[in-house]
């Protein structure tokens, strides 16, 4: 459901810095192996020694063979991958990102721990940041779009639009028991989004009042049992107190196919 893949999408944004300090505390040491054919050029590693640098081309070594070195690159490899699949963090630099793992590796580094965790915290704001105004920019298109496609919507034959906003059509009418709200109603449900892609359906379920949106009640108010509605929801319908709990996504236009197979 879209509405838990935005709160995914801002986790999501999270996950590779939060992956980042796990690795932190991992005891596996990283090989200059792995970043053969991941991250070309030349790579500066620190001896403990003499603390004289030296450089090598991680492109000059030859094929892994044993299987820690074929971990060690495999490792490296789908790691570095992986990060470069993020968009949010997509602009790695592959030498400084090799320059940390070798100097991970050779035990010496150019922050201090605690100037490492200030520099993720401050990626992590700015992730989280960008996460937000991304949600923001999709609550207010879909709320754009909602009231766009019902605004339209409204004046095709069979559309009926109460006094809320609530639009509605009945596709199969009853003369059964109309529906009492001191009473649980039992449905066949399914639940769509303004392209009609399913976030919700089920074929018998009961249903709490209480737990229900504004737009759902008034639909569920005007129905008989046995009967057949189609609703469209707008956003101030729906969630208009908490709109990322929309399965649609934020501020996204809901359309309902009910069935009322009983009270109880």
């Amino acid at each position: 459901m879209k509405g838990f893949r935005v709160l995914r999408k801002i986790i999501h944004a999270i996950t590779p810095v939060s992956l980042i300090f796990l690795l932190a505390g991992c005891p596996i040491l990283i090989e200059p192996s792995v970043l053969d054919d991941v991250l070309p050029g030349v790579a500066q590693m620190i001896s403990d020694e003499g603390g004289d640098g030296y450089t090598f081309s991680v492109s000059d070594l030859p094929t892994p063979s044993t299987l820690e070195e074929r971990f060690s690159y495999t490792y490296g490899y789908m790691l570095y991958n992986t990060l470069l699949q993020q968009d949010e963090i997509s602009n790695l630099n592959a030498s400084y990102f090799a320059k940390g793992a070798l100097d991970a590796n050779a035990g010496t580094a150019v922050f201090s721990a605690d100037e490492m965790n200030r520099i993720l915290f401050e990626v992590q704001v700015k992730l989280l940041q960008i996460a937000q105004q991304e949600l923001e920019a999709l609550s207010k298109a879909n709320y754009e779009y909602a009231h766009a496609f019902l605004e339209e919507n409204g004046s095709r034959e069979g559309i009926i639009t109460t006094e809320s906003g609530l639009q509605y059509t009945i596709l199969e009418p009853s003369d059964g028991p109309h529906m009492d709200p001191a009473f649980t109603p039992r449905v066949r449900f399914t639940l769509t989004d303004g392209q009609g892609e399913v976030v919700d359906s089920a074929e018998s379920r009961l249903l709490s009042l209480s737990n229900l949106t504004p737009g759902f009640i008034e639909g569920l108010l005007l129905m008989n049992v046995g009967g057949r509605y189609r609703f469209w929801l707008a956003p101030d319908l729906t969630y208009p107190n908490d709109e990322e709990s929309n399965p649609a996504g934020p501020n996204a236009l809901l359309i309902a196919d009910v069935t009322l197979l009983g009270l109880e």
